[in-house]
Order: structure tokens, then sequence, then C-alpha cells
């Protein structure tokens, strides 16, 4: 039977991040990294922008270079699923071969995407974006298309609807939502995005739903609800994604929006970790939250690798999102909702200006569009008593 002193499960930036990082900190325990992907772990931002357009190697989209997996000791398992973890014998099952015995357990699962609950969601020419074969598949279809619908104005549908523009193909996104982004951006934001798409050549469908999507062995058209009807070459679904918890709630673990985990990412098992995605985490200004995004993988990643290597420390750091869609840079500090105050620094109509989120006298988060000259400072201020109509950025930081 093989055996690891810690086997990753995951082939994401959180396990590659926390097995570079485990090595850094002094680590010498045998490390096995099991990732059901053919291709080795992957930045995720630039399958959707960079890379997809075409203006990124190939190479530069991994973490880490081949010959780091071999030099530092891990051994990497592509291609294989894990269909079952038995805690009390410490052993996962993979699909094919034998059991593994584990010392350390560490799940970076990841998430997938949410497939489209409708006639025709599943035909060719039907995308779902995540790894980066999928991209490649995405970046071969669109360079023979004229016309595209992308299915959901997520952040996710966002890139791709930019990218495909930027490439010469006409986008038409459908969006169930009244406005872009509603549950974490006021509406002076979602109209500035909405405007900045549109005099791109993007046109939008709010509030309207997907009824089917038709076509003769292929994605051909998309019916929305009341029958108005979308020619397309090609299809983008971007409906949001559905956390890979299975394997360790069939395990017995703890999950609750994620796995619960501690500031140190240990589960409900002793033996047990989980970062990434996949982690419901004790944030000390949020709460207990879960978060998918590339910041977030890579810093839980590496507090992980130092935690397993005897140097950790609780886990204390600013949510952070960024994005770059056409010439517009995003950038989204904290922890943004619905119910908060909302100030503006700076005119939208001069493309460049700050949103800030406040509630109770203190900021809880800020996002900065094409603005991001103060970054640290905001960094800085999140969670701190805030009056954004006396104190300069500087000055209070």
């Amino acid at each position: 039977m093989d055996r690891a002193d810690i086997v990753m499960i995951g082939g994401g930036l959180a396990s590659a991040a926390a097995a570079e990082n485990y090595r850094k900190a002094g680590g010498t325990g045998s490390v096995l990294l099991i990732s059901q992907d053919r291709d080795a772990p992957v930045h995720r931002p630039p399958l959707s922008k960079e890379y997809l357009r075409g203006d990124e190697d190939r190479a530069k989209v991994f973490v880490h270079p081949p010959a780091f997996y071999a030099d530092n000791q891990i051994d990497l398992r592509l291609g294989t699923r894990v269909e079952r973890i038995d805690l009390d014998r410490k052993e996962v099952y993979p699909q094919t071969g034998e059991p593994i015995a584990f010392g350390t357990l560490v799940l970076a699962t990841g998430a997938r995407p949410r497939s489209l609950p409708v006639p025709g969601g599943d035909l060719p020419g039907v995308f779902y974006l995540r790894s980066l074969a999928s991209s490649e598949r995405l970046q071969a279809a669109y360079r023979a298309a004229q016309r595209a619908v992308v299915i959901g104005a997520g952040f996710i549908g966002m890139e791709v609807a930019a990218t495909l523009t930027q490439s010469g193909v006409g986008v038409t996104v459908v969006e169930m939502g009244s406005r872009v982004w509603p549950q974490i951006v006021p509406p002076v934001v979602s109209d500035f995005i909405a405007r900045f798409y549109a005099d791109k050549g993007v046109q939008f469908r709010f509030g309207r739903t997907v009824h089917s999507i038709e076509g003769n062995g292929r994605a051909e058209r998309v019916r929305l609800d009341g029958g108005e009807i979308l020619e397309a070459d090609l299809v983008v679904a971007g409906v949001g994604a559905v956390l890979n918890s299975e394997l360790a709630a069939a395990a017995g673990l703890e999950v609750n929006r994620g796995v619960v985990v501690d500031t140190s990412f240990a589960a409900s098992h002793p033996d047990v970790y989980a970062i990434g995605d996949i982690a419901s985490f004790p944030d000390p200004r949020a709460g207990r939250i879960h978060l998918e995004h590339w910041d977030n993988a890579l810093n839980q990643g590496r507090a992980l690798g130092q935690t397993l290597a005897g140097q950790g420390t609780p886990f204390d750091h600013v949510a952070y999102f960024f994005s770059d869609m056409f010439d517009l840079s995003l950038n989204m500090l904290g922890y943004p909702d619905p119910a908060d105050e909302i100030a503006v620094r700076g005119n939208p109509a001069d493309g460049r200006f700050t949103t800030l989120y406040l509630r109770d006298g203190r900021l809880r988060a800020v996002l900065m569009l094409n603005d991001d000259a103060e970054f640290d400072s905001w960094s800085n201020l999140i969670g701190q008593e805030y009056d954004p109509n006396r104190q300069p950025v500087a000055e209070a930081s």
C-alpha cells in the first residue's frame, strides 16, 4: 500500500501553494498531491482573460514549472480521482489503484461550474470554464465564431464577454438579475459597468432567464423566457459554482457551506485540513465565511504549508479580489454587503472612482475601479473606524 506523510487532494493553486510553502518552511515529510485534472496546477484568472485571448504563453499559466515537483520531492499524480476517504483507517481510495495511507490529509478540492438546468444545456457548443483544458476548448471554438451568448453576468461571465468581444465576437449577456453583481456592488457601479460594456458593443438581457438551448446536434440558438431567440455560434455558461465538498461530507467531516475549519484550517478530524474554495473559516473581520478567490487560495495555501511545517500562526488576511475587463481594472478589498452604506470617491463619469462600504462608522470594503493608487492604505483601513467626509486615506491609515 502506498503511503505519504501528507496527502493533498485537489490540484489547484491552494494545494500547490501549500506544498511549496511546506518545503520552504523546512517540512521534510513525504508529500503526495492528487489531482483529477490532466494538467499540473494552474492560475485560473488568466483562463478567462489573458490566456483565453491568446496574450499569455501556456507555460506562464502553471503555478510552478514542470521540474518543480520532482525537485522538491512532491509526488504529483494527475488524472486521478479520489472516490472515498476512510478517516478511521486514514486512507484515501482512488478510482483506480490501491488505497493510499496518510499521516495528514489536506482537502483542496475547490468547486466546479454549476450546470445549466435547461433543455440543451449539455449540447456541444455549450462551454463551462474552469480548467486549462476547458479554456483551450473555448479558445479553439471562438476563433471560428461570430456570435456568442454568455449566460450569467457574474465575474466569469463578464470576463469571458470582454475577452470574446476583444477577439471580434459579437456577445449578448443574459442575466436573470436586474443588474450586474447586485449582491456585491451598488447601482452606481452596476450602471457604470453596464454602460462601459455597452460602449464596447456588448448587449445585455437583464431580468431574463434561459428557456432552452437549441440546435441541430449542437448549440445554435438560445431561447429566452417570453420566446426571444438569440442566434449563437457558441454559448458560455457562467451561472455559479458548486463546492466539491461531497468527499468531505461522506467521510463524516463537518460541512456547512464548505468544510468547517478553525483559524489554522484544521477540520473536525484532528488529522485533516481544508483550504481554498471549500474551506469555511473564521475570518476575524467578517465571521465564518468561504471565499472562491485566487488570492484566498494562494494565501491559505501558504499559511497551511507553514502550519504543517510547525511554523504556522492563525490565519488573518483581508479578503481581496481583482479583475481586468477590457481596459478596466477592478480591485475589491474586504467584505461587501448589500446592507452597507455607500460612499463614492471620484466621479464615475471620469472612468475612475472608488466605492466605500461602511457600517456603524467602520469601513467594511473598498471597490477600486481604475483607481488603485491608494490600495495599501485601503487595505490597512478595512475593519477600522473611518469617516469618508473628513479623513484623507493616507492620514487615516
